[in-house]
């Protein structure tokens, strides 16, 4: 297994099946998707379920746990991921048709630590309202964990956020790195910059 793209899920109903949607089109068997349903009170959950077994989509898992928060659900799918990599979106996210075979040949070319790329943010239309070679540089590409560090939060070359990167699940299992649970704002940037402190080779 190459890939384990985790989606904690709470109260995304209007959303879910998209995110789900833009998946199931790319991901073969090796790539797996593990939806968390973090207590959802709408119906997130029967609505990924009901996805699912309709268009057969066995690399996809669902899970369902009690109300702990966006860490704690991702934090849940950590532990049932198999993937050599792992990535999180949020259960409002959606990607491009060729995202998960741009994703395999940067880790066949490169095998980094973290591989992270460009994103664009955009309307519930998708219509783009902003690029981020807007406001970002192209041109840094393999570079040390601790430069990329350097180049996000000192020289604000580049930007990662939770669903731009991957992260090798050694590097996360050595440095025992997971989302601080409890935490209500911020949490993604703070896993995010221990991830890139211990990346020995980071591309973009």
């Amino acid at each position: 297994m190459i890939l384990s793209i985790i989606i904690p899920a709470y109260n995304v109903e209007k959303y879910i099946k998209r995110t789900i949607s833009s998946l199931s089109k790319q991901c073969n068997n090796e790539c797996e998707v593990i939806i968390v349903d973090d207590g959802s009170q709408d119906n997130t959950y029967y609505i990924s379920k009901n996805f699912i077994k309709e268009y057969k989509l066995s690399n996809f898992r669902l899970i369902k746990k009690e109300n702990g928060g966006v860490s704690s659900a991702r934090n849940a799918g950590l532990k049932e991921a198999r993937g050599k990599y792992v990535m999180f979106l949020d259960g409002d996210d959606f990607v491009s048709d060729d995202f998960v075979t741009t994703l395999f040949k940067s880790i066949e070319d490169y095998d980094a630590d973290i591989i992270c790329w460009a994103f664009d943010v955009v309307e519930e239309d998708g219509k783009i309202y902003r690029k981020y070679f807007d406001n970002y540089d192209s041109k840094l590409q393999i570079i040390e964990g601790e430069l990329a560090f350097y180049n996000i939060y000192s020289k604000k070359r580049m930007w990662i956020w939770t669903g731009s990167a991957i992260y090798k699940k050694s590097l996360l299992d050595e440095y025992k790195l997971s989302f601080v649970e409890g935490c209500n704002n911020g949490e993604d940037q703070e896993f995010i910059i221990k991830s890139l402190i211990n990346a020995k080779r980071y591309y973009l």
